[in-house]
C-alpha cells in the first residue's frame, strides 16, 4: 500500500513539472522570423531563339500546307518566265539573244545574291554574339532569358538582391528598395502587382539565432523586367559582384533549396 502511494506521488510531482514547463514563457526568438524582400530581375530576350526538333517539324509541315495552298508571288513568277526563256533560247540555239530582258540579272541570280548576302550577315552577326562571353554583359544570350544574381557578402551566396523588410514597410516598398540600390528605378519596370510570385524560408544555424533574436528568414519573391532601353549601363558602379545568368546557369551558383522555391515563379 505504501508503494502504491510512493507510486501514485510520483506521477504527480511528475505530470506537476511537465506541466509547469510547458508554461514556461519560451525563447521569444524561437518564434520570430526576419522578413526579406528578394526581387527576380529579368531581362528578356531580344532575339527569337532557335527552334527545337519538334518545332521545326512543325514549321516544316505548315510551310509544306501554306505552300501548296498558296498563289505564287511576283519572283516565283519571274523564275518560271525566266525558264522558259532560257528554254526558248536553248530550242532556237541563238547565243546572242536581242530581247534587251535577256541581259538583265534573271530571278535565280538576284535569289542566289540575297542568299549570300544574309549568310554573310548571318556570320558576322553570330561571331559577334558568340565572342561576348562576359557573365556580366547583357548583351550575351540574346535569343534567353537572363536573370540578375548579386554576391551578398554577409551570406556569402549568390542571390536574387534583396532587401530586409522595415517596421511599417509594405512588401512592394521593400522590393522598390532593393531595386533602388542597384539601378535607377525609372530603368526597369515596376514589380508585377502588389502580391509576391515566389517564397522561400530557412533556418539559421544555432549560434545565429541568439546574434539575430530569430529562428530564420522568410523570403518573398517579386518578379521585375529590365527595359530595352537601360542595356548600356545598367547596374550601379557601387554594385557589388553580379552577373547576368540563364534560367540553366542559375542552379550552378544559388543554393539548391533556394533555387527550388524560386524556380516556380521561373518560365524560359
Amino acid at each position: 500500500m505504501r508503494l502504491l502511494t510512493s507510486l501514485a506521488l510520483y506521477r504527480s510531482l511528475r505530470g506537476l513539472a511537465l506541466l509547469a514547463s510547458k508554461n514556461q514563457p519560451a525563447d521569444a526568438s524561437a518564434g520570430r522570423w526576419r522578413v526579406v524582400v528578394s526581387v527576380c530581375l529579368e531581362r528578356f530576350p531580344i532575339i527569337c531563339p532557335e527552334l527545337d526538333a519538334i518545332q521545326k517539324r512543325y514549321k516544316k509541315l505548315v510551310s509544306a500546307v501554306e505552300f501548296e495552298n498558296s498563289l505564287l508571288s511576283e519572283h516565283e513568277v519571274r523564275l518560271i518566265e525566266d525558264q522558259k526563256r532560257l528554254e526558248q533560247r536553248r530550242a532556237s540555239r541563238n547565243d546572242e539573244s536581242t530581247d534587251p530582258e535577256d541581259r538583265v540579272v534573271t530571278a535565280l541570280d538576284f535569289e542566289d545574291a540575297c542568299i549570300q548576302e544574309f549568310e554573310a550577315f548571318r556570320k558576322r552577326y553570330l561571331q559577334r554574339i558568340e565572342n561576348v562571353t562576359d557573365d556580366k554583359s547583357l548583351k550575351r544570350c540574346l535569343s534567353r532569358k537572363l536573370v540578375l544574381v548579386v554576391h551578398n557578402p554577409i551570406k556569402k551566396r549568390w542571390l536574387f538582391p534583396e532587401a530586409y523588410l522595415n517596421d511599417g514597410e509594405t512588401l512592394y516598398d521593400a522590393s522598390r528598395r532593393a531595386l533602388s540600390t542597384l539601378l535607377d528605378i525609372d530603368q526597369c519596370l515596376l514589380p508585377y502587382g502588389f502580391a509576391p510570385t515566389g517564397f522561400h524560408k530557412f533556418k539559421y544555424p544555432k549560434p545565429l539565432v541568439k546574434q539575430n533574436n530569430a529562428a530564420g528568414e522568410k523570403i518573398f519573391f517579386y518578379k521585375c523586367q529590365l527595359q530595352q532601353k537601360s542595356f548600356p549601363n545598367c547596374v550601379n558602379v557601387g554594385t557589388p559582384d553580379h552577373k547576368w545568368l540563364t534560367h540553366g546557369e542559375l542552379v550552378q551558383y544559388v543554393p539548391s533549396s533556394y533555387y527550388k522555391s524560386v524556380r516556380k515563379c521561373l518560365i524560359e
